[in-house]
């Protein structure tokens, strides 16, 4: 973790902003859809898993950004890639995402209780998150440039979730669509699960022929 810890030092307050969305604005939504709702726990529940499947995923997105932006847009980054190889770099991603998703977790356990959702819809975040994550992973090193890969990822979790009414980009959501999100569908996470690895593998390979020295 030593990279990301190096990241937290720098940016301070720009690196608990994950930690904000998902430990404090979460559940205060959530609560507060717990009131305006409590006569209607049908949609309580969806205005609750529309939030829960936006940001905990796309909050994943913000440390792996962070993580990687040196090696983008500073002198002498080639030096970085020197002291932290494919491998090293990897193994941080895999960390961030270890983190982050034992802190998705427990805010989850505490809304469940607001909520009352079931257990399966933790199962179903993960899932999305890696998958998220994979996507700015990818997009990161695909464009040299981690504004970019934040911009793709969010226009995605948020179109998705919350503009695509008619369900017209369904077919490549990762996430289930409203009728569908007090429903387990198996298939549909390992079709999730895949594409995330597909997507960690090129991110690899852009990560390592794509290299961007200044």
């Amino acid at each position: 973790m030593e990279l990301l810890f190096i990241c937290f030092k720098k940016r301070k307050a720009a690196a608990f902003i994950p930690i904000f969305l998902t430990g404090i604005l979460i559940p205060l939504l959530c609560y507060h859809y717990s009131v305006r709702y409590a006569h209607e726990p049908e949609q309580m529940a969806r205005e609750v898993l529309a939030l829960l499947h936006t940001c905990v995923p796309l909050s994943a997105a913000w440390w792996i950004i962070l993580l990687y932006q040196d090696f983008f847009g500073q002198e002498g980054n080639e030096l970085l890639y020197y002291y932290y190889p494919q491998r090293e770099l990897i193994k941080e991603y895999a960390l961030v995402l270890a983190a982050y998703g034992a802190l998705a977790g427990a805010v989850f356990m505490g809304v469940k209780r607001i909520a009352r959702l079931p257990l399966f819809v933790l199962g179903q975040l993960e899932v999305e998150t890696l998958c998220v994550a994979a996507l700015t992973f990818f997009c990161t090193f695909f464009f040299l440039n981690t504004g970019g890969s934040l911009l793709v990822t969010a226009a995605y979790c948020i179109y998705i979730n919350l503009f695509d009414t008619l369900g017209l980009f369904q077919f490549m959501s990762v996430f289930p669509d409203r009728e569908q999100y007090l429903l387990w569908d198996s298939k549909q996470m390992w079709c999730v699960l895949a594409a995330a690895a597909v997507l960690d593998v090129l991110g690899g390979l852009c990560m390592r022929y794509r290299r961007k020295y200044k």
